[in-house]
């Protein structure tokens, strides 16, 4: 099975308007989440925060 049409971009304007207004309805929260991070790392809490607290820096200064 082959679909060898391009897609709409109605589609997409619709689908990507959808998930705008979605998040957009989202309660704020503070944007420091490491106490989350803390309990989804476990453990090897201090390694899992090191690689995300690089990550961000590295996507957050281009």
């Amino acid at each position: 099975m082959s679909d060898e049409r391009r897609p709409k971009q109605e589609y997409y304007r619709r689908l990507f308007a959808q998930m705008k207004k979605t998040i957009d309805a989202l309660p704020t929260q503070r944007m420091d989440g490491s106490q989350t991070l803390k309990s989804l790392f476990g453990q090897s809490h201090e390694t899992g925060m090191r690689i995300v607290r690089n990550q961000m820096k590295r996507f957050s200064s281009s």
